[in-house]
């Protein structure tokens, strides 16, 4: 049994592997790729320690309970159906109904 015969390009290095023409080579990384990479697992890693397994900081869900309230305190309680049918005659309506129309 001999080996199979050892193709070099010029621009790809060693190729590896032919499949229908298609030849593969088997390149190293950019040593930038691999660092942007890893760099993204660390955070990922640590992001989710701090905001889920210690909750050290509001998740996404809390920061909206969070922000959902201290609005609610700012403007009162949730506007009523009249409140609601007394803005439909407002510019700012109008104008948003032509927006969502074209």
């Amino acid at each position: 049994m001999s080996k199979p015969e050892r193709i070099v390009d010029a621009i790809q290095g060693e190729i590896i592997h032919e499949y229908d023409g298609i030849l593969e080579a088997d390149n190293r990384l950019p040593l930038w790729w691999l660092w942007t990479f890893f760099g993204a697992v660390l955070f990922s890693i640590g992001y989710w320690f701090w905001y889920e397994e210690f909750e050290a900081g509001p998740g996404l869900n809390q920061a909206y309970f969070i922000e959902r309230e201290a609005e609610r305190e700012k403007v009162g309680k949730d506007p009523t159906d009249a409140q609601l049918m007394a803005q439909l005659g407002t510019p700012a309506v109008s104008k948003g109904d032509e927006l969502y129309a074209s």
